[in-house]
C-alpha cells in the first residue's frame, strides 16, 4: 500500500480524495500526472454542467461515491519493432505520457444498463475529428460477436475510436466472464500519449480501460503479475474489434513496462525475459516526424506482415522437418545461404501465392490480396536478422555493471544496430522521407555531438524516431540542433514512467462530502 501521507494533500487534488490504493509501489508519491487527472475530474464535478463534457460526465458519475482510476503509459520502441509479429525479441521502454482513466458502476435506471464514455479532445485538436463521448446499452454491446463489434464501431468514423474502450469490456465479457451485476458503467479517459505518432496511444488506452473496468468487476488475470494476460486480451481487443493488426509487445509494455528499464519480451510466446537497465552515462529520445502512421490492416504495415506470414508459410511447407513456428527462429546464416543459391522466391505474387497454399498463410489478423506481388524475401528477412540485432544489445546493455558507465564503443556498437534496423524497415517499404530526414541529422551529429545511433519505431510509415545519445549537455544540444534544422518544432518524448501493473489502481472520492 501506498503511505497516503506522502501523496499528494487533498488541497492538491481540489478537494478529491483517495480512499484506497492498490498500487505496487509501497513508497512511491502519487504522480504529478494523475493529481493532475483527478483535479480534472474534480474541476468537471464542480462545474456541474456547463458544457457538454462536464454535462455528460456529471450524469454519468456519482462523483461522492468512489472512483477507480487506472494508468498506462506509451511506449518507445528502441529494438525490436515490426519483429514482435514474427517472434522477435524486442526492446521496450515504457514512455512518461500515458492514459488514465476513471472508472465507476452505477445502478442501471429503469433496468437498462448503459456504458459511457467521456473523452475530451485536447485542445489542440480539431473538434471535428471525433466526438467526444460514446454511449451504448450493455446488453447490445456483450452480445455482439468480435467480427460483428468490427463492423459495428467502424460504421461511424466519429466514434471509431471507442472500440480501443468499450471492446476492452467485450473481450472481458467473452474471455474472462465478466458482466458487471447487470449496472451501467462510466468511463472517462484523459490520455498525454499522442495518436498516430508511433507510441502506442491505442495500447495505453486498451490496457488502461481493461485494468479498470477489471477492478469493477472483479476480474483477475494470469501470468506474470497478471500483467501478461491483461496485454494479451487487449491485443485481441486491438486485433479483433478495432480490426488493427498488431503484435503484443506494445501492449505487454503498457502493462508490465518498469519506470527507466528496458522491458525485454520474447514475442514467440509472449514472455518476460527481464527488465534491462539503462546504463549510466547513456539516454534515449524520441523525436516526432509529424507524420502520422496507421497499423491497420489496409496500411503498408499490414501489406509487410502478410508477405512475412507468407514467406513463413512457405519455409515450413518447403522444409517441415526444420518445424519452423516463427521467423525469428531462423539461423540467419543459413536463411542468407538459400537466398543467394536461389532456394527460396524473392517475390510472391497473392495469386500464386494461393495456388500454392489455398489454405493461406497462417495470419488471422492480415488478408492477402491476390492482385498483389508481396516482397517476401526482405519483409521475412528483416524478423531474423532483427531478432539477432536485438539479442546482442540486450545482451551487451546486461554486461554493463551497475556501478559502471556505458562505453562509447558499447553506445557505437548499438548505435550501428539502430542504424541497420532502420535501413532494413526502409527496404520493408516502412520507411519514410520524413523519419529518414531525422535518422540523416542525427548521423550528422555523429559520436563527437554525442549521438551514436537512430531508428525509425514501432510500425514504421513516420512516426517516431528513436535516438540514442549520451548522456551530456553536449548530446542535448545535439538533439535540439537536430530538431532545429528538421523544422516545425516536432515534439520530443524524454523520460519514463511504470506500466500499468506497477501503478495499481487508485480508489478515489471525487467530490467527498465535508
Amino acid at each position: 500500500r501506498v503511505d497516503l501521507t506522502s501523496m499528494a494533500s487533498p488541497t492538491d487534488l481540489r478537494g478529491a480524495r483517495i480512499v484506497d490504493d492498490a498500487s505496487a509501489s509501497s513508497e512511491s508519491p502519487l504522480r504529478d500526472d494523475t493529481a493532475e487527472f483527478i483535479r480534472e475530474l474534480r474541476a468537471r464535478a464542480e462545474d456541474g454542467g456547463s458544457d457538454e463534457i462536464s454535462k455528460t460526465t456529471a450524469s454519468a458519475f456519482d462523483f461522492a461515491l468512489p472512483v477507480t482510476v487506472t494508468r498506462a503509459p506509451g511506449r518507445l520502441d528502441f529494438m525490436g519493432g515490426i519483429a514482435d509479429y514474427s517472434g522477435s525479441l524486442v526492446l521496450q521502454m515504457p514512455i512518461a505520457e500515458a492514459c488514465h482513466v476513471a472508472a465507476q458502476t452505477r445502478a442501471a435506471p429503469r433496468g437498462r444498463a448503459t456504458l459511457t464514455v467521456v473523452s475530451p479532445i485536447p485542445g489542440s485538436r480539431d473538434a471535428n475529428d471525433r466526438a467526444e463521448t460514446f454511449t451504448c446499452a450493455m446488453d447490445d454491446l456483450l452480445s455482439l460477436t468480435y467480427d460483428a463489434a468490427r463492423e459495428w464501431f467502424a460504421r461511424d468514423q466519429k466514434t471509431r475510436w471507442a472500440a480501443y474502450v468499450a471492446g476492452t469490456a467485450l473481450v472481458l465479457a467473452k474471455e474472462k466472464g465478466a458482466r458487471f451485476q447487470g449496472r451501467s458503467v462510466a468511463m472517462f479517459l484523459r490520455s498525454s500519449v499522442p495518436e498516430g505518432k508511433g507510441v502506442s496511444s491505442s495500447a495505453a488506452v486498451e490496457v488502461a480501460s481493461m485494468r479498470a473496468l477489471a477492478v469493477l468487476a472483479n476480474v483477475t488475470f494470469d501470468g506474470v503479475e497478471g500483467g501478461a494476460e491483461l496485454a494479451e486480451l487487449c491485443q485481441l481487443c486491438e486485433n479483433a474489434v478495432a480490426g488493427a493488426p498488431c503484435g503484443v509487445m506494445d501492449q505487454m509494455t503498457a502493462s508490465l513496462g518498469r519506470e527507466s528499464r528496458l522491458l525485454a519480451l520474447l514475442c514467440s510466446n509472449n514472455t518476460v525475459l527481464g527488465h534491462v537497465r539503462m546504463p549510466r552515462g547513456c539516454k534515449l529520445w524520441g523525436i516526432d516526424s509529424g507524420v502520422r502512421h496507421s497499423n491497420d490492416g489496409e496500411s503498408d504495415y499490414g501489406r509487410v506482415r502478410c508477405a512475412a506470414f507468407m514467406f513463413r508459410e512457405h519455409l515450413k511447407r518447403t522444409w517441415p522437418e526444420k518445424g519452423i513456428a516463427h521467423l525469428a527462429e531462423l539461423d540467419p546464416r543459413w536463411l542468407e545461404v538459400m537466398l543467394v543459391n536461389g532456394a527460396l522466391p524473392r517475390r510472391l505474387s497473392g495469386e500464386n501465392f494461393l495456388v500454392m497454399y489455398p489454405e493461406g498463410h497462417g495470419d488471422d489478423v492480415t488478408s492477402i490480396d491476390r492482385r498483389v506481388t508481396y516482397d517476401v524475401a526482405t519483409c521475412g528477412s528483416h524478423p531474423v536478422m532483427e531478432h539477432r540485432r536485438v539479442a546482442l544489445i540486450r545482451d551487451w546493455l546486461a554486461e554493463v555493471a551497475d556501478d559502471e558507465a556505458i562505453s562509447e564503443l558499447v553506445m557505437t556498437q548499438v548505435g550501428n544496430y539502430m542504424y541497420r534496423s532502420h535501413e532494413s524497415y526502409g527496404a520493408c517499404g516502412l520507411g519514410s522521407d520524413a523519419t529518414d530526414k531525422l535518422v540523416r541529422l542525427c548521423e550528422k551529429r555523429g559520436r563527437d555531438g554525442g549521438v551514436f545511433g537512430a531508428k525509425i519505431t514501432g510500425g514504421g510509415s513516420g512516426g517516431v524516431a528513436c535516438v540514442l545519445t549520451a548522456d551530456t549537455d553536449d548530446a542535448e544540444r545535439a538533439v535540439g540542433e537536430v530538431c532545429e534544422e528538421y523544422g516545425g518544432k516536432p515534439a520530443v518524448f524524454v523520460g519514463s514512467s511504470p506500466g500499468a501493473v506497477a501503478f495499481g489502481h487508485l480508489s478515489v472520492v471525487i467530490d467527498p462530502s465535508d
